[in-house]
């Protein structure tokens, strides 16, 4: 039951949703704590409904429980954001067959939705668009999902480029509604802010601004600490952009411009430069 208990509690840290979030219903705080801990057991009414929570099916956990890589996901992105990072098209092809033979090995949803995440990047880095069937499989997901924790905002931030800005913008209004709970943990927020500062983007360039508005509302309803200054930034960030496209006044066009300069104040100058950079191309390429 330890064993049972540690491997729950990897899939709870790896969807990022608390105790509280998890158990609520189910069992208490400390309950499902002392079970991760392997000091107690659960009935297994209420170790399916744990289960069913987090989306993970019993092959996924029979797999953790026997041994199986918990850290794939993590791998699997490192080795794909190097091949990305180094622009080498042949290090991003072998990345893939690696997550095709795994989920060939491992026939589970998790695994294929991997792979299609990696195909993604892959589509972006070339220009390309994911093939239809592969946004269906996302999109059907997505959407069946109640309640979104890590995998789920993981999944959709890494393959939203590369899907049909409709769908984005489908599956970014359903986020702000399947998010609630996961944006008690700060590295979902992060994920929160950034799918919603793309959404803003995306929908400004094609001159869309309705759905930049609306996500951008999405934004400031955002409970987002002060502590989490990067993606408070975000937030300002969008708003000058909505701003600029609204009127653009040299006014509105030296604010967008001056507002990368908070970035290399708090010592960042790799994101001063590219929202610097961003803040440039917006001003001459978005003509209306």
């Amino acid at each position: 039951m330890e064993k049972i208990g540690k491997v729950l509690n990897s899939f709870r840290e790896r969807k990022g949703m608390s105790l509280s979030s998890l158990g609520a219903g189910i069992l208490s705080k400390s309950e499902l704590s002392k079970f991760e801990r392997g000091l107690t057991d659960v009935s297994t009414d209420k170790f399916i409904a744990l289960l069913q929570r987090m989306h993970v099916t019993f092959a996924e956990f029979e797999h953790a429980l026997t041994g199986i890589d918990g850290t794939y996901q993590q791998k699997i992105w490192n080795e794909i954001t190097d091949a990305l990072l180094n622009e080498n098209e042949d290090q991003a092809a072998a990345v893939l067959e690696k997550a095709v033979a795994h989920y060939q090995k491992d026939p589970t949803e998790y695994n294929h939705l991997l792979q299609i995440m990696v195909k993604a990047l892959i589509c972006d880095m070339q220009g390309e668009k994911l093939p239809l069937t592969d946004v269906k499989i996302l999109a059907d997901y997505l959407f069946r999902v109640d309640g979104w924790t890590h995998f789920e905002l993981f999944l959709f931030g890494n393959t939203m480029a590369v899907l049909p800005l409709e769908t984005v913008n489908e599956l970014t209004r359903e986020m702000g509604v399947r998010t609630i709970s996961a944006r008690e943990v700060d590295s979902n927020m992060t994920i929160v802010i950034n799918v919603l500062f793309n959404g803003v983007w995306m929908n400004l360039e094609v001159h869309d601004p309705g759905h930049a508005q609306l996500f951008l509302q999405l934004m400031n309803e955002c409970q987002v600490p002060e502590r989490m200054m990067s993606e408070r930034f975000m937030i300002a960030f969008a708003k000058s952009l909505y701003a600029e496209y609204e009127d653009t006044s040299l006014e509105h066009q030296q604010q967008l411009l001056t507002l990368p300069n908070a970035q290399k104040l708090v010592g960042s100058e790799k994101l001063y430069l590219l929202f610097r950079e961003q803040a440039n191309d917006f001003i001459n390429e978005t003509n209306h």
